[in-house]
C-alpha cells in the first residue's frame, strides 16, 4: 500500500521501497510474505539498472534460502553477484558472498562457506555497510565453529560485537553472544555458555533474532546435562521457527528438543521428535544437522 501511494514517475524510488519493507518483513519472521512481496514485483526489477537488480535478488536469494529452497537460493545468489559485478557495486557483491557463506553453511559444506564469508569481509571492509559487516564476520565464526576452530570462532564474533556496540545494534551483539555461548557449551565451559547465551537472549531486539537465542540457549543447557531446563527455551524457538517457516532451524531444535526428552527418560517422546526433526531437515536440505 506503502508504494502504491508514491508520486507517479519515481519508480526508482518505489523500487527502494520494496527492498526496504522487504527487509523489514524479514525480522518479523515474515518471510512467505517478504517473498510474495519480492515476487510481486519480480517484472519492475527485471528491467532496473543492475544495482538495483543485484540488491533484488540478494534479498530473494536470502529468503529462498531461510524457507529452505536451495535451488533457487542459489540461482539468487548467482544472479545478484553477476548484477552487483556488472554494476561496480562491491557492498551488494560482498552481501551476495554473505549469502552465498550461509547458503553453504546450510549445504554443510563449510570450507565453501569460509571463502565465501572471508570475500565477504574483505568487500564490505571499506564500506558503510557496517551491520552487513558485522554479518559478515558472524557467519564466520558460525561455520568456524561447527569446523572446530573455536580460536577462530571467537575473534569472528568478537569483530561483530563490537561493530554491534560501535553503532549501537543489538541485534549483531544478540547474534555474537548466542553463537558464542554455543562455542562455549562444546568447549565444556558451561558456565560462560549460560551467560554468553542469556546475554544474547536479553539482546535480541525482534522476533527471529529472539528465536535464535532461545533455541541456542536451549543446547547450552542440554550440552551441560541440564535437559529439565533445557526443554522450555527449545520449545519455545521450535514455535517461533514454525510460525516463520524457517524449517531448518525448527529441524534442528526440534532434534535437541528429543536429546532432551531423552535424557529425561521419555524414549518415545524423544524418537518422535528425533524423526520429526530429521524430516524437517530433509526436506530443507540442511545437511549439518543430519
Amino acid at each position: 500500500r506503502q508504494v502504491a501511494r508514491l508520486p507517479a514517475g519515481g519508480r526508482g524510488r518505489q523500487l527502494e521501497v520494496v527492498l526496504r519493507l522487504a527487509h523489514g518483513l524479514h525480522f518479523l519472521g515474515r518471510m512467505q510474505d517478504k517473498l510474495d512481496l519480492l515476487l510481486r514485483h519480480h517484472q519492475d526489477f527485471e528491467t532496473a539498472n543492475s544495482v538495483l537488480i543485484g540488491r533484488y535478488y540478494l534479498l530473494l536469494g536470502v529468503t529462498y534460502s531461510l524457507l529452505g529452497d536451495r535451488t533457487n537460493a542459489g540461482r539468487s545468489g548467482t544472479r545478484a553477484l553477476e548484477e552487483a559485478t556488472r554494476g561496480h557495486d562491491e557492498a551488494t557483491m560482498g552481501k551476495a558472498h554473505y549469502m552465498m557463506a550461509h547458503e553453504a553453511y546450510w549445504a554443510g559444506e563449510l570450507a565453501r562457506g569460509v571463502e565465501h564469508g572471508r570475500m565477504a569481509v574483505t568487500l564490505l571492509q571499506d564500506k558503510a555497510e557496517p551491520w552487513w559487516l558485522g554479518m559478515a564476520h558472524w557467519i564466520l565464526g558460525v561455520i568456524h565453529g561447527f569446523m572446530g576452530r573455536f580460536d577462530l570462532a571467537f575473534e569472528a564474533e568478537a569483530q561483530a560485537r563490537a561493530i554491534g556496540e560501535r553503532v549501537g545494534d543489538p541485534r549483531l551483539q544478540s547474534y555474537a553472544d548466542w553463537t558464542a555461548g554455543g562455542a562455549y557449551a562444546v568447549m565444556g565451559d558451561h558456565a560462560a555458555a549460560v551467560e554468553a547465551s542469556r546475554r544474547g537472549l536479553e539482546k535480541a531486539p525482534d522476533p527471529v533474532s529472539r528465536a535464535n537465542a532461545l533455541g541456542f540457549l536451549g543446547g547450552v543447557y542440554l550440552e551441560s546435562g541440564n535437559a529439565a531446563e533445557a526443554i522450555p527455551p527449545l520449545e519455545q524457538s521450535i514455535r517461533l521457527f514454525a510460525q516463520f517457516r524457517i524449517t531448518e532451524l525448527e529441524g534442528w531444535f526440534t532434534t535437541l528438543l528429543g536429546e532432551a526428552h531423552l535424557l529425561q527418560g521419555d524414549v518415545a517422546q524423544a524418537h518422535a521428535l528425533a524423526m520429526r526433526g530429521l524430516d524437517l531437515a530433509r526436506s530443507s536440505n540442511f545437511w549439518v544437522a543430519l
